[in-house]
């Protein structure tokens, strides 16, 4: 979306990288310099070129860092996964997006959160030696969840911890017309019951719930809340 007002980059340049939030989009693509490739010749940047690594003993991956025009980061990645695993399926294209990524301060607390929401953990890892590509701090550790829906492979939530590089709230910058992801939306079958439920634990809300028309979902009841670093949260329901 585009706001009437002119905004800054939540994220600036990515200057501080260990603040926390939403990041990152993921994309998987079937060839990663193709990918790049065309990222750059519509007005994106490359922030960290393609690095293979093992995910785990199912999975391994080349993966990259770049900027969209707007300067968000996309995570293009060719995964290599065994026969039978989760993402083995794929039909060549470039996917949905499969993993919106947040910074947080504390990873387990996160996962148990977005568990309390249905999630559950996929991936579970304390990744070492990753400096040179995310440009962190020698003897910075990443702790790396991923969580996901049942068995679905898209709309994964990427919990990424960086242990040892304590980061700081970016609530008062991740509002409009500031350009970045400013939210995620998920979709309930009944909000009262997810409203009910995020009280329960102690979510704090941004809005009451508002009736509103939204595209290509029609008419909507929603609610915002903040999650356990202040990402901000959207769960709406048609209506």
């Amino acid at each position: 979306m585009q706001f009437d007002q002119p905004g800054k980059r939540i994220w600036g340049d990515y200057q501080h990288p260990e603040n926390y939030g939403h990041y990152a989009l993921n994309i998987r693509v079937p060839k990663i310099q193709p990918a790049i490739d065309k990222i750059l010749e519509h007005g994106g940047r490359s922030k960290a070129k393609p690095t293979h690594w093992t995910v785990s003993a199912e999975i391994s991956a080349w993966d990259s860092l770049s900027y969209d025009p707007d300067g968000n980061i996309l995570d293009v990645f060719e995964l290599e996964p065994a026969p039978g695993s989760l993402l083995a399926a794929y039909d060549g294209r470039c996917s949905s997006l499969q993993t919106v990524a947040l910074h947080v301060s504390d990873a387990r607390r996160s996962a148990r959160f977005y568990a309390a929401l249905g999630y559950r953990p996929w991936y579970d890892k304390m990744l070492e030696n990753m400096e040179s590509f995310f440009n962190i701090p020698k003897g910075t550790s990443l702790h790396n969840i991923n969580m996901v829906r049942g068995d679905a492979s898209l709309g994964r939530i990427e919990i990424a911890q960086y242990v040892g590089w304590p980061g700081q709230s970016q609530r008062t910058i991740a509002v409009p017309p500031n350009t970045g992801i400013l939210s995620i939306a998920m979709e309930t079958d009944n909000l009262d019951a997810t409203m009910q439920l995020l009280t329960s634990i102690g979510t704090e809300p941004c809005s009451a719930a508002v009736e509103v028309r939204a595209p290509l979902l029609g008419n909507v009841r929603a609610r915002s809340y903040y999650g356990p670093d202040d990402e901000l949260l959207e769960f709406y329901q048609r209506i």
